[in-house]
């Protein structure tokens, strides 16, 4: 495939996959179980996915292929019942995410039109579906027209509330932590807020298409990490001053950040909605992408059949791929609800998250293999701990313990 993606390219993609419907659907939701302590949650659910992302980095830097963490667990432990199920992991986060974001789209958009939630979902699907085969580069240029409209709307927001930013810095709510059941809130809002980071990880994909991939993954996956972070903490302030005036039973927490729009007086919350609905349709087509590419990855490792890594003469991308995708797709946005969907979704990748620590851990004991970012042992050692640490919690949160 051609190599026509660039690193500020990549950061865009990146970035694009990380901020959609966890930060537009979810900040209401996290408020409401960490209320002051939401900007702590972020910070929590930050520390396994930075530690992973300078993983993925580093791997990425190493075996720049189109299967992402197929690749760097199949090169570190070559067990093929391993690949089979990191390939499925793999797959069924991506599906998982995907039918995630339609079912929150479709749910947005119900709103707004007078049209069933489930009508709007599989219009979405095959829409999504058709700008994905008609070629990468325009799915590619799509996402960061996308990207530029949400970050741009979180600027706002967070320009708006710089008042309340300034004010929380002087004095953060620290004396709340003292003990673990100040904690605790931190703790399992950080288990929600962890799906706002999920995407970073989908960049790896793109491998085959991209510029110098040794030189351009690492700096593409820690500066769209970085970014998304540091709005993301940013806005969780800016939401819970905004959140906390305003009546619980008022509103609903998906759409939390229109509400903070009526409060601000500057946007209107019919835009910010818009923005909504671009930025979950932006996720949409970023999953789409990674699925369709982890099969064409596994097929030349002889992992699935090679026919699913066909590429169609004419648009250049896997259309038998894409069939598949879309097929499972359907399935699962017709029998999944959005919190079923969001809550598998995080504990896959938390899974796939100790998998790749585990990797780097072997390939760094390897001297054959050489690592243009050669990281310390404690950083993917941590990275286990940390994603171990989350999904514990995740599942604590998950039986109501």
């Amino acid at each position: 495939m051609k190599r026509h993606i660039g690193p500020l390219m990549l950061t865009l993609y990146g970035l694009g996959g990380i901020i959609g419907a966890g930060v537009f659907a979810l900040t209401g939701e996290i408020v409401g179980t960490s209320g002051v302590l939401a900007p702590f949650a972020f910070l929590v659910a930050g520390i396994p996915a930075i530690l992973a992302a300078l993983s993925y980095s580093s791997l990425a830097s190493a075996l720049p292929e189109a299967g992402g963490e197929l690749s760097y667990v199949d090169e570190a432990f070559g067990a093929r019942a391993l690949n089979l199920f990191v390939l499925l992991a793999v797959f069924s986060t991506g599906i998982l995410a995907c039918a995630t974001l339609v079912t929150a789209l479709s749910q947005l958009l119900a709103e707004i039109l007078p049209i069933l939630p489930i009508v709007i979902g599989l219009g979405v699907l095959v829409l999504a579906m058709v700008a994905t085969a008609i070629g990468l580069s325009l799915s590619v240029w799509l996402v960061v027209i996308l990207t530029v409209l949400e970050v741009g709307a979180l600027l706002v927001f967070i320009g708006l509330g710089r008042a309340d930013i300034v004010a929380y810095a002087g004095a953060p709510p620290v004396s709340a932590l003292g003990d673990f059941s100040g904690w605790w809130p931190v703790i399992m809002g950080a288990s929600i807020a962890f799906f706002a980071f999920i995407g970073f990880e989908d960049m790896v994909n793109m491998a085959q298409e991209v510029k110098r991939p040794a030189q351009s993954f690492p700096v593409a996956i820690l500066a769209a990490f970085g970014i998304s972070i540091t709005l993301y903490v940013l806005l969780a302030i800016v939401a819970q001053a905004a959140l906390s005036e305003v009546d619980d039973s008022g509103f609903s927490k998906v759409d939390a950040l229109a509400v903070i729009a009526r409060e601000q007086g500057f946007l209107s919350p019919a835009i910010v909605r818009l923005v909504a609905v671009f930025s979950i349709a932006n996720g949409v087509l970023i999953q789409i992408n990674m699925v369709s590419r982890l099969l064409l990855g596994a097929s030349q490792r002889g992992v699935v059949p090679s026919m699913l890594g066909t590429l169609n003469p004419i648009t250049g991308t896997p259309l038998r791929a894409l069939a598949v995708v879309f097929c499972l797709l359907l399935l699962v946005f017709l029998v999944g609800t959005l919190q079923q969907l969001a809550q598998l979704t995080s504990l896959l990748v938390l899974v796939l998250f100790v998998l790749v620590n585990l990797s780097l851990i072997v390939l760094l004991r390897r001297p054959s293999l050489e690592l243009p970012l050669r990281l310390p042992l404690i950083i993917p050692l941590l990275g286990v701990f940390s994603a171990g640490l989350l999904i514990f919690t995740s599942l604590a949160g998950l039986l109501g313990t």
